[in-house]
């Protein structure tokens, strides 16, 4: 599940996705061949960065191993908010309760900017700065995530890096035992 404010670039991860939409959340599904030479069928889910719509997120949570918490290294408040959402909202128990096993990785979006003049001048305008690598290290740990990495949608950077991690991280989580079928009531 892809989480976030709005306008980070959480859904630009491969525009080759196959992507179906809805008015609630976004599903992007590939297939992807990872690092370690297997393929690996990746299933994305993005319900937005719309706080009112919160309560939805919970529908998503069983389909769910891997949490990526974005965030654009060009908006501190989306920065800020990361560590609110895990830290302070009720997210950090909601998803323990949930899915006890699942894990977390930070994804810091539009690097490609990071060194831009004329993105830093804005910030700088507006008395900011470009959130640092050192920075989401430091978020990682705090709000207790899997890992720390860093993309560009719009020059590829660190694509198949935020990729391989899933992979590797999903590969390490203990294997979900398969549910009971799910009972059915008749009623004439």
């Amino acid at each position: 599940m892809v989480l976030g404010d709005s306008r980070v670039g959480k859904i630009h991860f491969d525009p080759t996705a196959i992507n179906f939409r809805c008015s609630v959340e976004e599903f992007y599904g590939m297939k992807y061949k990872a690092g370690d030479g297997n393929e690996y069928l990746l299933a994305m889910y993005d319900t937005g960065g719309e706080y009112e719509l919160d309560h939805f997120r919970s529908l998503y949570y069983p389909r769910t191993d891997v949490f990526l918490l974005c965030f654009s290294v060009l908006d501190p408040a989306s920065f800020d908010n990361i560590r609110t959402l895990v830290v302070i909202e009720q997210w950090a128990p909601e998803v323990a309760d949930y899915l006890p096993s699942a894990a977390t990785l930070v994804v810091g979006t539009k690097v490609d900017l990071r060194h831009d003049a004329t993105v830093i001048d804005a910030l700088r305008d507006r008395r900011s700065a470009p959130i640092q690598y050192e920075q989401g290290v430091s978020m990682c740990k705090d709000v207790g995530a899997a890992g720390y990495v860093e993309c560009s949608s719009l020059t590829g950077y660190g694509i198949n890096v935020v990729f391989d991690e899933v992979v590797r991280i999903g590969r390490e989580l203990p294997v979900k035992q398969p549910r009971r079928p799910p009972r059915a009531c008749i009623i004439a």
